[in-house]
């Protein structure tokens, strides 16, 4: 997961060590808002770039009420 600005790319090391290599300026994925915040919204996730897992494989924990 990279925290980012809104519209910002995320380069890994090929960037790193070749700065002077073409770059998209602008990020190419859409997102949605969430309670007031932007997310990414990708089908896969990877942990350490070695192994993808689909999003629809998980699902999500329920609200819980912070209120009181």
């Amino acid at each position: 997961m990279h925290t980012t600005p809104v519209g910002v790319p995320v380069y890994h090391q090929d960037k790193f060590f070749n700065p002077k290599a073409p770059a998209p300026m602008d990020a190419p994925w859409e997102y949605e808002q969430i309670e007031g915040f932007y997310r990414v919204q990708h089908t896969t996730f990877n942990i350490g770039h070695q192994e993808a897992f689909e999003v629809s494989d998980f699902s999500a924990r329920p609200q819980e009420d912070y209120s009181s």
